[in-house]
């Protein structure tokens, strides 16, 4: 099953609803919020769930504690 989340809030809620989500694609940019401090809070309830952190930016996030990093196309 795919489950959406557009904020944060949606995104804590769906994990906790839905345990066996198997992996997470967090956009940087979520609402008013980044995906960027999601990524601490997903590891910590699901050390080993596949992060791939989405972003419109061509940088490098290795702090963030994604698995991957995804560049949207310009």
């Amino acid at each position: 099953a795919l489950v959406s989340a557009s904020s944060m809030e949606e995104a804590r809620a769906a994990l906790i609803a839905h345990p066996q989500i198997r992996g997470c694609i967090v956009d940087v940019a979520m609402g008013s919020d980044s995906g960027l401090d999601l990524i601490p809070e997903l590891r910590a309830v699901a050390p080993d769930l596949p992060v791939v952190l989405f972003t419109a930016l061509d940088e490098d996030y290795p702090e963030a504690g994604a698995d991957a990093v995804l560049v949207k196309s310009k």
